[in-house]
């Protein structure tokens, strides 16, 4: 009967929408040796287990959950607390996503755009445009500068002080920001960001109501979607904007330090690149998540989609990671050529709201792409957090079909109402996200998530790798090479426990960071 209601995703759907993660390479780009961490750890640690994943949820058209309690039924249990911590990440990231929907909209409707300039009623003395840039240069060349004072961007601080209208504790929620900046927005007299964040849930609710087979065709439209924005904005900056600042920042981005490979003397440098490299392959792809067993679900029972689905994932991540990247090189190189002595980080988000949104205006980029920018951006996001929200249904309603014979043959109804449930409660508890305190909240989930991930991945640790092998036993008839991978799977577990262990101890988390991350040097 499992058979009858498992709706398949055939391999070029599983190709679009294995390009979610790309949305994590817009805050973190990975450069240099950090790119070299990330993908030795691609390969050799993340493999085995996305293969298996894949395979087994192939296999026994169960996620996570299922594969549990057939297997290990006392480890059921994780399974649960896994789709627990689904559902915080995408309480705490649907906020985020809903801002770059409001940053497209921002860039389309009002000429110029709002953040280029200081002046307004909420910059503050430090702020320094691009048209000061130069005259506070040389003025600060002929006079001893002050080494404490710091210059901010009028960028960053129409993100933080008109946009979020950020408070200064958690106690001080002062309801939500009303923007003073643009006549449309004040007329409208409500606030706008919980309202972005409603729809936001709403179209998760539409695209995962349903059932998995509208759910993978609408991810299926979202990806080719998403690809197409960031060609056209990638094709207008390598096309109209300076080859050369492009060419450095590229040259930059990728420069590898050899030495730190093989001087010792130090490595502290070469332990902070490698474990930024694990971090980022940890928070995008959900090696160690709930996710893949239910892809692995949905691809259907066909041998060819069972043994190529994993390297399909597997290659799409890899290639797509690097989209970003070369998507705002352009825009990155050319506005560190114009304002050399400005600091524009390229992680955080301050990437897309401070150094991109710096970009579009110094460089005077039509706001067209802009809005296609921050509309790629804000798909690639929605398309995790549907496959997220996805995952929590299919195990839920999985669990409700099989153990109440009354849903059994009420698979839709059960799914449409667990899907109202799920953005009822994200609605819930994303609102405060949307307060003026929201950093002060993002910081503290943030961490929360974090510490309750680690213990998910040391309990995964326990349980992986004894239910990985009795799986696979179960699921090979043969046995010629099962030794071997057998193998391969151990060590990639085993191995993988120390850079945990050691981004728990140094409290790595996503790092969200809000403050001024702009500023001259």
């Amino acid at each position: 009967m499992a058979e009858t209601v498992v709706a398949p995703w055939n391999l070029l759907q599983i190709a679009f929408i294995a390009l979610y993660p790309a949305s994590m390479s817009f805050t973190r780009m990975p450069s240099g040796m950090t790119l070299l961490a990330l993908y030795v750890f691609l390969f050799l640690l993340c493999v085995p287990p996305i293969f298996i994943q894949l395979k087994l949820g192939n296999h026994e058209q169960r996620g996570i959950v299922g594969l549990l309690s057939t297997y290990f039924p006392i480890f059921k249990g994780v399974g649960i607390a896994l789709l627990v911590h689904l559902f915080l990440t995408a309480v705490y990231m649907a906020p985020l996503i809903s801002h770059y929907a409001m940053y497209a909209a921002i860039s389309i409707i009002q000429e110029p755009y709002p953040w280029g300039l200081c002046g307004n009623a909420w910059n503050t003395p430090e702020c320094v445009s691009k048209q000061q840039d130069d005259k506070l240069m040389t003025g600060l060349q002929q006079s001893k500068p002050d080494p404490l004072k710091e210059y901010a961007s009028p960028e960053s601080q129409f993100f933080n002080f008109e946009y979020l209208q950020l408070s200064d504790n958690i106690e001080n929620i002062s309801g939500f920001p009303v923007w003073q900046f643009n006549k449309t927005f004040e007329n409208v007299g409500i606030p706008l960001t919980p309202i972005a964040l409603v729809i936001t849930w709403c179209l998760i609710f539409l695209f995962v109501a349903f059932g998995g087979r509208i759910c993978g065709w609408i991810l299926f439209i979202l990806g080719p979607g998403f690809l197409s924005l960031m060609f056209v904005v990638m094709g207008y900056g390598y096309a109209n904007l300076d080859r050369g600042p492009t060419n450095s920042f590229l040259q930059q981005l990728y420069s590898l330090n050899v030495e730190q490979l093989t001087d010792f003397s130090d490595t502290t440098d070469l332990i902070t690149s490698w474990t930024e490299g694990f971090v980022l392959v940890m928070h995008s792809l959900p090696v160690w998540a709930a996710i893949l067993p239910t892809m692995g679900k949905m691809t259907g029972t066909g041998k060819i989609s069972r043994n190529i689905s994993w390297l399909i994932v597997v290659l799409v991540y890899a290639v797509s990671l690097q989209l970003p990247q070369l998507t705002m090189a352009p825009y990155m190189g050319n506005l560190r050529e114009m304002s050399p002595h400005m600091h524009y980080k390229n992680r955080s988000f301050s990437v897309p709201f401070t150094t991109m949104a710096s970009a579009f205006h110094s460089l005077e980029i039509p706001h067209v792409y802009a809005f296609l920018f921050y509309l790629s951006l804000y798909i690639a996001g929605l398309m995790s957090l549907v496959l997220t929200v996805f995952t929590i249904t299919d195990n839920v309603v999985d669990a409700l079909t099989t153990s109440i014979d009354v849903f059994q043959n009420r698979r839709l109804c059960v799914n449409f109402f667990t899907a109202f449930v799920l953005m009822c409660l994200g609605v819930g508890a994303g609102i405060l996200h949307t307060t003026k305190a929201c950093w002060n909240v993002l910081h503290y989930t943030d961490g929360s998530v974090m510490y309750s991930q680690a213990d998910f991945y040391y309990c995964n640790v326990v349980w992986i790798i004894p239910c990985h092998c009795v799986c696979a036993a179960e699921v090979w008839n043969c046995r010629e090479g099962y030794n071997g991978y057998m193998g391969w799977l151990c060590h990639s577990h085993i191995i993988c426990i120390f850079p945990l262990l050691f981004c728990f101890y140094n409290g790595y988390t996503t790092r969200i960071h809000w403050e001024e991350d702009t500023r001259y040097i």
